[in-house]
């Protein structure tokens, strides 16, 4: 078991992401401080309902962008691994936690790529009408779950439970059945939108075929 500084913030980090952080609070400087002279990276736990996460990922410290007088910094850091809390520790001024690796179960491939497969049309038709207008160029796919994360408007805890998932496979399904949730509420906000953009403004009708009796 090892033990790490814990970060609890209110987002969630996911493995291969960039974070960039600007640290100012007295605590997490000295937390800065410790990992930079100990060479020791921290955990992101995601701060929900005045409640830290035990599950949560390693923060690999990539670089300082600046340093201020006063000790605050700015930084670049990578999610790596996954965690979890066993125990949490307290006796330094920042939090720290006895932490062991949460790893994937082993999947599919077959059924893992037929995820992937299903998913991606939808993706693409909800980031055609999240754009408000045709994208030029090809949609960009994320070739992983944690791609999608922040592109399909989940909450915090749904990116936490995705986090929490111990399956590539369940969390492409996961994804899949909440973007099958939100397009069609996506297509009717824009329909609405769509009538409310051609009130109040000059129309071009096409004419009118009809008869007149006399």
């Amino acid at each position: 078991m090892k033990k790490i500084p814990i970060f609890p913030l209110q987002l969630v980090l996911f493995p291969g992401e960039k974070l960039p952080l600007h640290i100012f609070e007295p605590r997490y400087k000295d937390m800065l401080a410790w990992c930079l002279s100990s060479k020791s990276p921290f955990g992101v736990s995601s701060f929900i309902k005045n409640q830290i996460s035990r599950i949560g990922c390693i923060a690999r410290l990539d670089t300082v962008e600046k340093k201020y007088d006063d000790g605050r910094m700015d930084i670049i850091c990578t999610g790596t691994d996954r965690f979890r809390i066993k125990k949490f520790d307290s006796a330094k001024s920042f939090l720290q936690g006895d932490i062991e690796s949460f790893n994937d179960m082993k999947d599919d491939a077959g059924e893992k790529q037929l995820k992937m497969e299903q998913l991606v049309p939808l993706f693409r038709e909800l980031m055609l009408l999240a754009s408000q207008e045709t994208l030029s160029g090809e949609v960009q796919v994320p070739a992983q779950s944690y791609g999608f994360a922040h592109l399909v408007g989940f909450e915090l805890a749904q990116k936490q439970k995705l986090l929490e998932m111990r399956s590539e496979q369940e969390r492409l399904q996961y994804i899949h059945k909440h973007i099958r949730k939100v397009l069609p509420q996506i297509k009717a906000f824009e329909e609405v939108r769509r009538k409310i953009r051609s009130n109040g403004h000059f129309r071009t009708l096409p004419p009118l075929s009809f008869n007149i009796d006399e």
